[in-house]
């Protein structure tokens, strides 16, 4: 299965991205691992890269394929260096998303404003 589409910097749309894993014929493990990893990206694409400008656009495309599900999420912010991001400590609020993301997933990539989420089934 493949899919890419666009959609504005809302969060009105999560619940729709966590029904496509579902509906996908992955696993339910592998689903929710999926489905959590992509709405934490998504949220961080909105709050963080659009501060919330809902006008802004949000790439996303999604491959099932036999062995692995490669999840990726475009935006249009000032970018980061993903490897400059530490664990957060017990008591941060904010600031849990790409650590969350890496507990999921196999491999976190980020490149040209694309976070890519590698989940090996």
């Amino acid at each position: 299965m493949k899919l890419h589409f666009q959609i504005n910097s809302s969060t009105g749309c999560l619940s729709f991205i966590r029904g496509v894993f579902f509906a996908s014929g992955l696993s339910r493990a592998a689903a929710r691992s999926c489905a959590y990893a992509m709405v934490e990206a998504v949220n961080n694409a909105i709050f963080h890269a659009h501060k919330c400008i809902e006008d802004k656009i949000i790439d996303i495309r999604i491959f099932v394929g036999e062995k692995r599900v490669t999840m990726e999420v475009g935006d249009s912010g000032d970018g980061f260096d993903l490897d400059a991001v530490k664990k957060p400590s017990i008591d941060q609020i904010a600031g849990r998303g790409i650590f969350i993301i890496r507990s999921l997933v196999e491999r976190v990539e980020y490149k040209d404003n694309i976070l890519r989420m590698i989940y090996e089934r």
